[in-house]
């Protein structure tokens, strides 16, 4: 039963952080596409400086790289958000091709305990933690019932009986 709690809470939690990194990986390609955006009205203001004379070919070009590397940088996240997306989707049961748009934020709430108490309450009811307890108690039966069996024993193997009223 615990096992089938520890496999239920892995789960949860596994779709937690998938889910999570979806929306960061969205929000990650839209400022990547702002960044584009910018890069591209500052290549075309470099460009008409250029001829105008006012500015070097050496600022069009790392212009172009800077504008280059983040369409790559952005292929990547959008690589990533597919493959994430396809796993959130196996751990919801959906069809892995389904295309999902999450939604949330990153903000993060305080709970007003303290962090000493956190950690206890989480050694007293986590799963691991509560098999790992089991497995310790199992390992301490298995202790004694092993030195119980180095114990010397004493047997007797009495017989008896009677032939005719008399003893044999």
């Amino acid at each position: 039963m615990k096992n089938v709690e520890l496999v239920r809470q892995r789960l949860t939690l596994l779709t937690a952080i998938s889910y999570y990194t979806e929306v960061y990986l969205q929000e990650a390609i839209r400022i990547k596409e702002n960044q584009i955006s910018t890069l591209q009205k500052h290549l075309d203001f470099v460009t008409r400086k250029e001829q105008t004379g006012s500015s070097t070919h050496y600022e069009v070009l790392s212009t172009q790289v800077r504008l280059s590397n983040a369409e790559n940088q952005k292929v990547d996240l959008e690589a990533s958000k597919q493959a994430q997306q396809a796993v959130l989707n196996s751990l919801l049961g959906l069809p892995v091709k389904t295309h999902l748009k999450v939604r949330g934020n990153f903000v993060s709430t305080q709970t007003g305990i303290s962090s000493d108490s956190l950690i206890i309450f989480a050694l007293d009811h986590r799963y691991e933690m509560v098999l790992a307890r089991l497995r310790e108690d199992h390992a301490r039966l298995n202790m004694r019932s092993v030195k119980v069996m180095d114990n010397p024993t004493l047997s007797a193997f009495l017989n008896g009986g009677f032939k005719k009223w008399l003893f044999p």
